[in-house]
């Protein structure tokens, strides 16, 4: 294993203190985090693949090996998760941990996969619907309503629904256009 300058040094010491202030020994160890399957945690490390991880990590943390001043401490943590995964109780209760930890991430991806899957439904419906409008449009001859929605507004000619406020409007239009002044010659 070749040799670590100051900065990685001091960088694994901090990595596995902050793995022992969590109490996650095994990310202490640098262990591979257990899966998840079927309900239940699967990690297959046995006692001699533990004490080699601790063999390589304390090898990057022992005090005589790296220089940062929290080399000790890192090294105690070291020994710490070596001697509680050892045991076979503090290692069910480590892997319970992880169980719960497991269990919610997975609880949040179904979730993000859930709304992803209800914005598409969303997005299906909409262009279902629209196809739905074109269709009838075409049904009824309305050449008019086969756009897309945004733009059908614009070309829909104004026609409103109120047949005597049509006479009305359309009255008061030529009615204005007769007493303007600078035109001289008013539509009829």
């Amino acid at each position: 294993m070749p040799a670590l300058g100051p900065a990685e040094q001091e960088l694994v010491v901090q990595r596995v203190l902050e793995a022992k202030r969590k109490h996650d020994y095994i990310k202490v160890l640098g262990l591979t985090r257990p899966k998840l399957q079927d309900g239940e945690v699967v990690w297959d490390y046995g006692d001699t693949e533990i004490a080699r991880h601790f063999r390589l990590m304390s090898l990057q943390v022992h005090p005589d090996k790296n220089q940062s001043e929290k080399a000790p401490l890192a090294f105690r943590a070291l020994t710490e998760a070596q001697e509680a995964l050892h045991d076979t109780a503090k290692r069910r209760e480590c892997l319970f941990k992880y169980k719960r930890l497991l269990m919610e991430e997975a609880m949040q991806e179904t979730l993000a996969l859930r709304r992803e899957w209800t914005q598409k439904r969303k997005a299906m419906q909409c262009k279902d619907d629209f196809s739905t409008y074109q269709a009838r449009a075409r049904r009824e001859g309305n050449p008019t309503l086969v756009t897309q929605p945004g733009a059908a507004a614009a070309t829909r000619p104004a026609t409103p629904q109120n047949p005597q406020k049509a006479k009305s409007t359309a009255s008061s239009a030529s009615a204005s256009a007769s007493a303007n002044p600078k035109n001289p010659n008013p539509k009829p």
